[in-house]
């Protein structure tokens, strides 16, 4: 027996403590009290490897929060336990019968211009939770002198704004892509259409290098396409070196802003429903094309489509793409009479070092008392590039409206709109065929428009309803961990 010949537990050997401090045998939370109890256990639980063991061995729907720029390798003590301890607390109130904000922080941001008419018609967190990015315009189309504004969360400072609003521009902003580089560098790009203000079917895109610490912005990149075949992004992705635009019918183009090489890829009459960029792999879901087919799940490799022969010049051309171009496609089983709005989102579980990316598809139609979600579970291999499949399941609203901007791609928190709050599901549980107990109503403040949910921390992003333009605004963003 282990206790054998032991006076006190305290004698018991260091390894043998830490077997049983484990994660099959002692839960994060048991774990963190355990630190309370006396000397010998604080010394003990303040172990790295320790809590690296119980980060890795989270189940999925306790995610931390833990964005990509952030790397395992620097973080203390300290900073793996705030992670584990957080993404407990996180899950056990979510899964509560009436989850509650546990903290609030306010952010109160101002019209850049100072005298246009502008609304806001989007507003995200950048990877981190740290910043915010706001999307005005002078009406619900961006394109209508849009800007792009840059936001510290902490103090509400003003870091960054494009256009400048005080250039006489002609060009209309009309996507931005962002992607945080490390700690302290952020990238933003920016499409714009007719830069010459010439009425031409052109579009410029732009890249920006924010220094954080600085406050300090460069352009790093200024590439004009001057085409009367361009068709104007629905979706614009930035990811290292790598600017992906999607249309909203059947292309998507591929742009490497430091070599300049630019290429658009047609889907051989495939329309696309939906796509996301995970990593560096491009996900879009395309509709059957007749009554006999079949929805499909395809994979582009971001990487593949640069691929060319050392020295080699390469212009811009459209390249046809069937099947056998893709990476992999996959056959969705859902019923091609159904006419479906899709949601696709992805978690890269980078903090267990494995290399899988887990795809959560939603297809939402609406049935005889109200929506629909079917919730189908993939997991896509890149070593092996190959698709996983687990089995599918519905969550059934009751008429109640869905967005599928709120939900949470690393937990797995779900968000359904109901009047002016919100219903609170765990996708992991409901694919489990776990009881959910109903439908969650979160105590939220009322009065508030909700604009989307952080992907890795589940924050709620939410705004007061009907606020005069040209006021400040104020974003509130609801932590729950």
């Amino acid at each position: 027996m282990i206790l054998s010949g032991l006076k006190t537990l305290i004698d018991l050997p260091t390894d043998k403590w830490y077997f049983l401090l484990n994660t099959a045998t002692c839960p994060a939370a048991e774990l963190d009290n355990a630190s309370h109890v006396c000397k010998f256990l604080q010394d003990l639980v303040a172990t790295r490897h320790l809590w690296l063991a119980h980060l890795r061995g989270l189940p999925n729907n306790c995610a931390p929060d833990l964005p990509p720029h952030v790397p395992l390798e620097p973080l203390d003590c300290i900073g793996l336990k705030t992670l584990v301890v957080r993404a407990v607390r996180g899950n056990r109130n979510w899964n509560s019968p009436s989850p509650k904000a546990t903290r609030e922080l306010m952010v109160m941001f101002n019209n850049p211009t100072g005298k246009h008419n502008l609304v806001v018609t989007k507003a995200s967190l950048v990877s981190g939770g740290d910043y915010l990015v706001v999307q005005w315009s002078a009406g619900q189309l961006i394109q209508m002198f849009g800007y792009v504004q840059l936001i510290e969360v902490s103090n509400g400072a003003k870091i960054w704004v494009y256009p400048n609003p005080n250039s006489c521009s002609n060009s209309m902003l009309w996507k931005y892509g962002v992607d945080r580089i490390s700690e302290n560098v952020l990238r933003v790009a920016t499409a714009e259409t007719d830069p010459s203000g010439e009425g031409r079917n052109a579009m410029e895109i732009k890249v920006f290098e924010i220094n954080l610490c600085q406050r300090r912005s460069e352009e790093i990149c200024d590439y004009v396409l001057d085409d009367d075949s361009i068709m104007l992004p629905h979706t614009l992705y930035l990811r290292g070196d790598h600017i992906v635009l999607v249309d909203r019918s059947e292309s998507t183009s591929f742009l490497n802003w430091k070599s300049s090489y630019y290429e658009t890829f047609k889907y051989s009459n495939y329309i696309i429903a939906s796509q996301l960029v995970a990593g560096f792999f491009l996900f879009t879901v395309h509709p059957p094309q007749d009554e006999a087919g079949s929805y499909i799940l395809r994979v582009t490799d971001v990487h593949q489509a640069f691929e060319a022969e050392s020295g080699q010049e390469r212009t811009p051309s459209t390249i046809d793409m069937d099947t056998s171009s893709a990476v992999t496609d996959v056959n969705v089983n859902l019923d091609s009479h159904i006419m479906y709005e899709f949601c696709i989102q992805a978690c890269d579980a980078f903090w267990r070092q494995e290399s899988n990316i887990d795809i959560h598809l939603l297809a939402i139609f609406f049935g005889d008392y109200g929506y629909n979600v079917m919730i189908l579970p993939y997991s896509f291999v890149p070593r092996t590039q190959k698709f996983e499949f687990e089995y599918a399941a519905t969550l059934h609203l009751d008429g109640h409206r869905f967005s599928p901007g709120i939900f949470s791609s690393q937990s797995g928190r779900l968000a359904v709109l109901w009047g002016q709050g919100l219903d609170g599901f765990d996708i992991h549980r409901i694919l489990l065929e776990e009881p959910t107990d109903g439908l969650r109503r979160m105590v939220l403040p009322r009065g508030l428009e909700y604009n989307g949910m952080d992907p890795y921390s589940g924050a709620i992003l939410a705004m007061e309803r009907n606020s005069a333009a040209d006021q400040a605004r104020e974003l509130r963003i609801l932590y729950f961990d």
